[in-house]
């Protein structure tokens, strides 16, 4: 099941986008959060971050591969 509301905890606002199961958390101002091995493409494929955590991004689309799914994020 996937999550389509928006929460927000502060200024800030967080999207779930992958679901309840494995949340792949996106801060869309700043960079994406998964606390499972996570690896993040470029909009051309190129590997831009491998590991688990919090990766900082600049404006882009990226592709966020973890566990056997792929999302797509927007970071503005």
């Amino acid at each position: 099941m996937s999550v389509l509301s928006v929460s927000s905890t502060d200024a800030i606002t967080y999207t779930c986008v992958a679901g309840y199961e494995e949340p792949v958390i996106v801060d869309e101002n700043k960079g994406v959060y998964y606390e499972g091995d996570m690896t993040v493409y470029n909009i051309s494929g190129s590997v831009i971050y491998k590991g688990k955590g919090f990766v900082k991004l600049p404006k882009g689309v990226y592709f966020i591969r973890y566990k056997d799914r792929v999302k797509e994020v927007l970071i503005r």
